[in-house]
């Protein structure tokens, strides 16, 4: 596969693996980006909650 992508990008081996690296690190990042960004969505979504019982409460 690698060799496959260094013929296509005309990259040499040290390119090739740095670009392939940098991928699959950009992937992972953004898997924990999407999980971060759903806590902070149920979280925000518990605070409206909380206020709305607090406000009904009084």
């Amino acid at each position: 596969m690698m060799r496959f992508i260094r013929q296509l990008c005309g990259k040499g081996r040290r390119e090739a693996a740095a670009d392939e690296a940098l991928r699959r690190h950009q992937e992972q990042y953004q898997r924990e980006e999407r999980a971060v960004r759903a806590k902070v969505v149920a979280v925000e979504r518990l605070v409206r909650q909380l206020q709305r019982d607090n406000t009904a409460w009084h």
